[in-house]
């Protein structure tokens, strides 16, 4: 009819919108980076009051075998989940501990409060100290 509908797209034509449809949105939260680095702070100084933060001096795999990866792990800890951080780990070493499931590899830099607190027992390499006491600073 001849009524005051406005326009063609209006939600009451065939063919028309959506009233009150889905709208694209992001609902990532940010964190400020003071806060990130007192979780990061945190966080550490309760696994080393827990006692489940184990220093060595290196930690490499020369033959790339899980196997090897498995006997240096169980050699420090005994945990169920394992995350070890270093400066930064050859090809061999990361193609060994590919295939497990309960350890991860992950760098200095990059090492995040949500990793630490999933994993269980954190192996820190001597060489990542410096990075870690950077970021905690």
């Amino acid at each position: 009819g001849g009524a005051r509908h406005g326009d063609r797209k209006a939600p009451i034509f065939v063919g028309g919108g959506v009233a009150f449809g889905p709208r694209n949105r992001s609902y990532a939260k940010t964190v400020s980076r003071k806060v990130r680095t007192l979780a990061l702070r945190r966080v550490l100084g309760e696994k080393i009051n827990e006692g489940v933060v184990h220093s060595v001096k290196s930690f490499e795999v020369d033959s790339g075998k899980t196997k090897d990866i498995v006997t240096a792990i169980r050699e420090i800890t005994d945990a169920a989940r394992v995350i070890v951080v270093g400066k930064s780990f050859s090809e061999e070493t990361y193609r060994a501990e590919r295939n497990l499931t309960w350890a991860l590899l992950q760098t200095a830099e990059n090492v995040n409060v949500e990793e630490l607190l999933f994993w269980g027992d954190v192996i820190i390499v001597d060489d990542a100290l410096e990075t870690l006491a950077q970021r905690t600073a």
